[in-house]
């Protein structure tokens, strides 16, 4: 019996696909819920095959192998994450302030906080130190995530008119990335020292003192 996988925000449904496309995102689900369980020592191409419920030979006809799926796997878990946000942001509706707020907030919520996520994160930290292809994945992430959180808060200073120069927009997209995932981290580690009501407090607390703007 196969052992449940990392909770994971949606795919969104593509109209386009195939079952090529379907059989490839299997075998990624199989990827991640082998890297939570096992590590990437443990995650082999038998496993993951066995946990897609396929033999090893048809798995590589979709994938060079075990370095090639476990960067789909890192490529897949950014791209769902990046869509979540905008997701979150676009239901706070058209105010700049309560868009920043939904995307620091989402930060804290489910599906963030699984624990099996958390382990497949870890997985991936560790190969950016090593692994070009992940490395390349993580800086395209990165940036991503920085330019999603420069944009938010440029609409909120603009609300205010108040215009800020675009280097300060890049350092403070990179203390609020590192603020949220520092405190991100804490609470996965241990919530008994604050819970997510107070991560987000304190969040939206110290950017909203940061950027001089308060949020609701």
């Amino acid at each position: 019996m196969h052992t449940p996988g990392p909770s994971l925000p949606p795919e969104t449904p593509d109209s386009g696909g195939d079952s090529r496309d379907a059989r490839r995102a299997d075998f990624v689900a199989a990827t991640l819920a082998c890297l939570a369980e096992y590590g990437y020592q443990g995650t082999t191409v038998r496993r993951i095959a066995e946990r897609a419920g396929v033999a090893p030979g048809l798995l590589t006809h979709y994938f060079s192998g075990k370095d090639a799926l476990v960067a789909a796997a890192y490529r897949t878990l950014g791209g769902r994450f990046s869509r979540h946000f905008d997701e979150q942001i676009a239901a706070a509706g058209k105010d700049p302030k309560a868009r920043l707020a939904a995307f620091i907030r989402a930060s804290f919520r489910s599906p963030n906080l699984d624990p099996d996520l958390l382990k497949v994160w870890v997985n991936f930290w560790s190969l950016i130190v090593n692994d070009p292809e992940i490395r390349r994945i993580h800086a395209e992430n990165y940036a991503d995530y920085r330019t999603r959180v420069a944009g938010l808060v440029e609409a909120v200073m603009a609300s205010e008119d108040r215009q800020v120069a675009r280097r300060d927009l890049e350092m403070l997209a990179i203390g609020i990335s590192a603020l949220l995932d520092g405190l991100w981290l804490e609470l996965c580690l241990d919530q008994s020292v604050f819970d997510t009501a107070s991560g987000e407090q304190i969040a939206l607390e110290m950017i909203a003192t940061r950027i001089g703007v308060p949020i609701p």
